[in-house]
């Protein structure tokens, strides 16, 4: 699990080839300078949630899943835009960005 400031997630997408990222499952790209309605790809990843404030342009936080990663993802505080998973909750809160998230494997492990 990776999460950074990618200062435009747009603008540096096609910069996110790094060993740590390719060997992570989760990325959680924060202040993405992007509308809930733009998608950004990035190479082996699905974006599975998104997450701005209204009103204010720059801050908000993404999800993306490695390609076929079998991992569920549940957080209770954000409010997202769903994509490739029926295994997300997500709520909405005032105070800002994705800023913690716990882990649960099948096997009970967390």
């Amino acid at each position: 699990m990776v999460t950074f400031n990618c200062q435009s997630l747009r603008k540096h997408a096609s910069d996110l080839s790094d060993p740590v990222i390719d060997s992570s499952n989760i990325l959680f790209p924060s202040e993405t300078w992007s509308n809930d309605d733009e998608n950004v790809d990035i190479p082996n990843f699905n974006c599975i949630g998104k997450f701005k404030r209204k009103n204010v342009r720059p801050a908000g936080g993404v999800i993306y899943q490695k390609l076929n990663d079998a991992l569920n993802i549940v957080t209770s505080n954000m409010e997202v835009l769903l994509r490739y998973t029926l295994e997300i909750d997500i709520g909405q809160s005032s105070i800002g960005d994705i800023c913690a998230a716990h882990c649960v494997l099948d096997d009970g492990v967390s």
